[in-house]
């Protein structure tokens, strides 16, 4: 492992990533706050593309270059599957709604992608993906911040029984994942499908409700296939030993 892998964050990403982190507890309470965690993640990219920021080597800024370049792809992709899905009839329009994919599918697509690609360059595949597990794990216990409304019937226990098991899953993947890339790449791949094809067998719905669908996994599919595909690219080159 390359000695380029054990930098160090710039202080800016580190608090932008926090206060993100901090704001998907958060949005349980105040739904609104979800609006605002992409602007945290990219907020210290504007900065130094402004010239505000100057905290960064020229490696780095490539990094955050090319991780915005793949955000854009992939919102590029994604606008113009929503434009062909309505041209060719595929998604039935109505008064309500007239896109398949909304706005927030958009946003929250560019930030995974950002951060996922982001933290893969930086560390590397082995290093970024346990990096990005955690965190994930982390996210699990979000909802546990839920009991605290008037109107949330689960009773606290149960929250952070269910935060607890399933963050512990993900730091136990993640573990795996560090020590042994390909088996831990080949379980996430395994829980990719299954995310996937389970509703779809035991939930059979209408046809436009597959864009909702498409849209919850949006985040699986990030973490999970695309961390999948780094740990087997980095594996292939040999930098698995």
């Amino acid at each position: 492992m390359s000695t380029m892998t054990l930098k160090r964050l710039p202080s800016a990403d580190w608090l932008a990533f926090g206060v993100a982190l901090a704001a998907v507890f958060l949005k349980y309470l105040a739904p609104s706050l979800l609006g605002i965690i992409a602007l945290v993640v990219f907020l210290p990219s504007i900065l130094r593309e402004v010239g505000v920021l100057k905290d960064t080597d020229e490696w780095a800024r490539g990094i955050m270059h090319r991780a915005g370049f793949h955000a854009a792809l992939v919102v590029v992709l994604f606008v113009t599957v929503n434009y062909v899905a309505v041209m060719s009839g595929g998604f039935a329009t109505s008064d309500t709604r007239h896109w398949p994919l909304e706005v927030q599918f958009f946003r929250s697509a560019a930030m995974w992608v950002f951060v996922v690609s982001y933290v893969i360059q930086y560390w590397g595949a082995r290093e970024g993906v346990f990096r990005i597990l955690v965190v994930a794990g982390i996210m699990n216990l979000a909802p546990v911040v839920a009991v605290l409304r008037p109107d949330y019937t689960v009773s606290l226990a149960d929250a952070l029984l269910a935060g607890a098991v399933s963050a512990l899953l993900m730091f136990g993947l993640a573990t795996l994942t560090r020590r042994w890339p390909r088996v831990g790449a080949g379980i996430m791949v395994a829980l990719l499908v299954a995310a996937i094809v389970t509703p779809l067998v035991f939930n059979r719905s209408a046809s436009s409700s597959a864009w909702d669908f498409a849209a919850s996994h949006l985040q699986n599919g990030i973490i999970f296939g695309v961390t999948s595909i780094a740990l087997f690219r980095e594996a292939a080159q040999g930098d698995d030993a």
